[in-house]
């Protein structure tokens, strides 16, 4: 219970997070009132207009009070109606900067204007963010989890192959296994890897006086893995049946473990290289950017 209550403590936390950036955002971009701006921090207010038998979307942009601005001058083209109603209210604009507010034109040229605020979904795009957020941050330990169970099951199975040979040569030199499970573990010739943890964990259970058939049984369990299991499994139907092929069988394991380990420095091999094609594809986006920017810079200056 107490995990699960901390488990839920971050995700709980992080969607508090959003919907308080949400209702700030709310708080703070609360600009319009009626026909009239509130400068505040300065911003943008989208806005539907209606006027001189044409409808379009308008975003006014505005500064904080005080702030000053600098002028660019556009090229030369053909000024549509949204344009010219644009410019006109960026001059009340400039023109009421030490003010709190400025006021929307009701008309232009003669004709009324129309002012409809569009509805800000950004607070509710926020909430929805945090909701998936708390969401990704429920979920983390169980990608976590399995992240560190497949790093684990790969470590086994290239570790595979040398415990195959390994306890194929003690075998075959007359050792038994009982025995040759304890020497592999004592002697530490699993590394310090998942499988040495798994051949000390046998050892002991040997050591306690359990039986060979249930220390293989609970090594397969442990190691998690299809060639383990399928590896313990011949070594109980010898115990059990006394087949007397089981170093063919063996030296068959060690040639499939073999190839088993070259597939799999081969595939590791493929996605080291798909993953390096993103900052690959980000250093060719740069370089063009790099190469190109100077043009540009030329061609406006024309």
């Amino acid at each position: 219970m107490a995990d699960k209550k901390k488990r839920l403590l971050k995700p709980l936390l992080a969607l508090a997070v959003m919907v308080l950036l949400a209702v700030g955002y709310g708080v703070n971009h609360k600009t319009s009132v009626k026909n009239e701006i509130m400068r505040q921090k300065g911003g943008s207010q989208n806005y539907h207009v209606v006027w001189d038998d044409a409808e379009f979307d308008m975003t006014v942009t505005y500064k904080r009070k005080g702030k000053k601005s600098k002028d660019f001058n556009l090229p030369e083209h053909k000024v549509t109606k949204q344009e010219e109603l644009a410019a006109y209210v960026k001059e009340i604009e400039k023109t009421t900067r030490e003010e709190e507010s400025f006021p929307l034109p009701q008309t232009y040229r003669g004709k009324p204007i129309d002012w409809q605020v569009k509805r800000d979904y950004t607070p509710f795009l926020i909430v929805f963010a945090g909701m998936v957020l708390a969401v990704l941050c429920y979920k983390e330990p169980d990608w976590e989890e399995q992240k560190e169970r497949k790093k684990r099951q790969q470590q086994m199975i290239v570790a595979y192959p040398r415990l195959v040979g390994v306890l194929t040569t003690f075998l075959e030199s007359g050792m038994s296994l009982r025995y040759a499970i304890l020497r592999r573990a004592e002697e530490r010739l699993g590394g310090e890897g998942p499988l040495q943890e798994e051949l000390l964990q046998a050892a002991n259970r040997l050591t306690r006086g359990e039986g060979l058939p249930v220390t293989l049984r609970e090594f397969a369990r442990g190691c998690d893995t299809r060639q383990y299991r399928k590896f313990a499994s011949l070594l109980q139907q010898n115990l059990e049946k006394g087949n007397s092929g089981l170093g063919q069988m063996l030296e068959l394991e060690v040639q499939e473990s073999e190839a088993l380990r070259l597939s799999s420095a081969k595939l590791a091999g493929e996605q080291a290289q798909t993953k390096i094609l993103l900052p690959l594809t980000l250093l060719l986006g740069l370089v063009i950017v790099i190469l190109m920017a100077p043009a540009f810079l030329q061609m406006k200056q024309m």
